[in-house]
């Protein structure tokens, strides 16, 4: 038999067994199966009895569990893998919210409706954020060495704007102590940023500003380092011309601004970033992942100089990191 064909086949095979994993997770949600597990592992009869279930229909359903890797077994119990336990249950739709809308937004990108996407309360919103810390970690870690922290640059006045959930500030100061970072964001995130952050040694050298990063009022010709993490992407043109502006004034002589997010170029990230742009277009109306070449042109426009890309390897291997000097 050709290769080929062989290739086709595990294709095919490939499509049914995605299709088939997407609809058994969410009748392991809607079924309460998750919910359930989150509270301890358990037997086959126990998890059946608490969800109202079948007993060999649920076995079958967590033995595919078992193959996504979010279930494990323990001789006669089940419970959650890891990725189960900071899969936070406020976000157990999987971005079905936004997802819902897909069919809509392709025959009408232009008209999706203002309030397509379900907006997150307060215990959503904290959710998605303790997600985002987790998930990013690897990456802002990736971005301290390739920035060399505490070696080639340290005791940097650095400035965060859009700092979220300061993930990456706090990353930066673990690989340089010596350096001090203020954070600007608006108050629901500077708030879940302090919580996240409390009884962290690297808290002691962070600085609080609750402005709209647009808006912020900074020093000029002060700042060693201005971080701008996983925003360029949802901007539209003029507010990032404006926020280039802003970190070009803020910066010492010979400062550097880094960029940090979703570029193309890594092989094994293709799927998770075209999941990214798509879902991004989705939830901003619209808006597009840039390019390095297309971030280089708009720092140019802004007279930085010695403009550098690289690639962060960590999972999900979508980040690269651009940086550029005063």
């Amino acid at each position: 038999m050709q290769e080929s064909h062989l290739k086709t086949i595990e294709v095919y095979q490939s499509l049914k067994n995605l299709n088939a994993q997407s609809h058994a997770i969410r009748a392991a949600v809607n079924l309460g199966v998750i919910r359930n597990l989150r509270r301890g592992q358990r037997s086959l009869p126990d998890l059946a009895k608490q969800c109202q279930l079948q007993e060999k229909p649920l076995l079958l359903l967590l033995e595919i569990l078992k193959a996504t890797g979010l279930i494990e077994q323990y001789e006669e119990d089940y419970a959650l893998a890891q990725v189960g336990n900071v899969w936070p249950e406020e976000l157990e739709d999987l971005g079905d919210r936004y997802w819902a809308h897909l069919e809509h937004w392709l025959k009408h990108a232009e008209t999706i409706p203002e309030n397509a996407s379900t907006p997150l309360d307060q215990k959503d919103y904290e959710a998605e954020h303790m997600a985002d810390v987790w998930w990013t970690t690897p990456a802002a870690i990736d971005a301290a060495q390739a920035l060399s922290l505490g070696k080639e640059r340290k005791s940097l006045k650095i400035l965060d704007l859009y700092s979220g959930s300061s993930v990456f500030a706090l990353v930066l100061l673990h690989h340089d102590p010596t350096s001090v970072a203020t954070l600007v964001d608006d108050a629901a995130r500077l708030q879940f940023a302090r919580q996240h952050a409390a009884g962290l040694a690297e808290a002691e050298n962070l600085e609080w500003l609750e402005c709209d990063p647009t808006k912020v009022q900074v020093p000029e010709d002060y700042y060693d380092l201005v971080l701008i993490s996983r925003q360029i992407h949802r901007l539209s043109p003029e507010t990032l011309d404006h926020l280039l502006a802003l970190a070009h004034r803020a910066l010492k002589r010979n400062g550097e601004v880094v960029l940090i997010d979703v570029f193309p170029g890594q092989e094994d990230g293709v799927l998770s970033r075209s999941v990214r742009d798509l879902e991004l277009a989705l939830r901003t109306h619209g808006r597009q992942m840039l390019s390095p070449k297309e971030v280089e042109q708009a720092l140019v426009q802004h007279d930085f100089s010695e403009i550098q890309f690289a690639h962060l390897p960590a999972v999900p291997r979508i980040f690269g990191v651009v940086l550029a000097s005063k």
